[in-house]
């Protein structure tokens, strides 16, 4: 038997082992999905979605009403990188409390499927100015120019340089 026989082995043994890995850790991340520490927490979704698992989207659902920020984010990415985050999945997060959800909410609107408009409009008066930043930015990667009367309105009363800098921008670029 040549050596390239048993590397070739070697190479598909190690494979048949992390199948066998994902099939083992797959169940175990979802069951610390309901661990009471929020690093575990955020850790078993990121674990479902390093393996794609089938049901990622209704598990990162799930912690979506988190009561941890990092937990809550770990599951808006989850979702994105499956291609299954809505809108709608997003909306009851632009209302907590903690500024760094809002802001990754508005950010994840750029690439969540159905009508943002309702809720990127409001984003826009947002009283944190990253909020507000992130919301000029998704009006324009998704094109939401019936907003441009929205982003005038804001641009006369803006005082904060980047978000200001940012309403210029879209505003030339669609004007």
């Amino acid at each position: 038997m040549c050596s390239s026989d048993l590397d070739a082995r070697v190479r598909a043994a190690a494979l048949a082992a992390a199948r066998a890995v994902k099939a083992a850790v797959a169940p175990a991340a979802r069951a610390a999905m309901a661990d009471p520490e929020p690093a575990v927490r955020a850790e078993a979704i990121r674990a479902l979605a390093a393996l794609a698992t089938a049901d990622l989207a209704g598990r990162a659902r799930e912690l979506l009403a988190d009561p941890d920020p990092d937990v809550v984010w770990h599951a808006m990415r989850a979702l994105t990188a499956s291609g299954e985050l809505l809108v709608t999945d997003l909306a009851p997060l632009l209302t907590r409390p903690e500024p760094s959800t809002r802001t990754a909410a508005v950010w994840h609107l750029i690439d969540a499927g159905g009508e943002a408009k309702a809720l990127l409009e409001p984003a826009l008066d947002d009283e944190d100015a990253h909020v507000r930043i992130h919301a000029v930015q998704a009006v324009q990667r998704r094109d939401e120019r019936s907003l441009r009367t929205a982003l005038r309105r804001r641009r006369a009363v803006e005082e904060h340089p980047t978000v200001l800098i940012n309403l210029d921008r879209v505003l030339a670029a669609w004007s």
